[in-house]
């Protein structure tokens, strides 16, 4: 844990990464602080990554409780893809998981997942679909209940609130490379590349061209949204 002070009114709580800095040394933008390390909280597919909050200075530690950010600006420079498909390139392949590219080419900020609203709009993904349950879809504000498809037309699950800049939604469903059923896909803003966590029934090498497949669950569409405490 690294607790920065960021003037007066605020402080940087920092996690995921072996401080090497000392208490009452001052540090600017760009300076060094530590190392990235292996979290208790990682799964075994979570890469490393450095978690930070924006929190009040009396109450820099909890878990909870931290200044809510408006991450807008960031999500207007995402392009709304043109068109989805499921067809991807294995293009590495890790010990837990292994990272896809979409055949549909990517010039832009983006996500590894893409997926089609009812109404035919189509947007990015940030989340894990569908081993945490939920997801973001981004740049497109849709009604509550409106259903989420695949270039394939199988429904992944169905929004559950919206703002002005992306819908949450249930991940109903299970998932699937080719005939083997996986835990999940990881898709994040700005990652281009689609991360697959593999089961031991996966056998696909680095060049294969595979195809993603979803069976819609109604019975997870129930499931909590989040949790209180969560590993990443």
């Amino acid at each position: 844990l690294t607790i920065i002070r960021v003037g007066e009114d605020a402080v940087f709580k920092i996690l995921h990464v072996k401080p090497k800095v000392e208490p009452g040394e001052r540090v600017s933008l760009g300076d060094y602080i530590g190392d990235l390390w292996v979290s208790g909280y990682f799964y075994p597919w979570s890469d490393l990554h450095m978690h930070v909050e924006v929190r009040p200075p009396n109450d820099a530690k909890r878990a909870l409780g931290a200044f809510r950010l408006d991450v807008s600006p960031a999500i207007k420079l995402i392009s709304n893809p043109d068109r989805i498909s499921n067809l991807y390139l294995v293009c590495e392949d890790c010990e837990s998981y292994v990272w896809l590219k979409s055949s549909c080419r990517r010039d832009f900020i983006s996500s590894g997942l893409a997926l089609a609203a009812g109404s035919g709009e189509v947007g990015f993904v940030d989340g894990g679909v569908p081993h945490y349950g939920y997801g973001a879809i981004l740049n497109l504000s849709l009604p509550s209940g409106c259903k989420l498809f695949d270039a394939s037309g199988n429904v992944i699950g169905e929004v559950y609130s919206s703002s002005a800049n992306f819908s949450l939604f249930n991940a109903a469903c299970r998932a699937y490379v080719g005939g083997v059923e996986v835990k999940g896909f990881g898709s994040y803003i700005n990652q281009p590349l689609l991360k697959v966590i593999k089961t031991p029934s996966w056998s696909y090498k680095v060049g294969d061209v595979v195809e993603l497949n979803f069976k819609f669950d109604s019975s997870l569409l129930n499931r909590k949204k989040g949790r209180r405490f969560k590993r990443v």
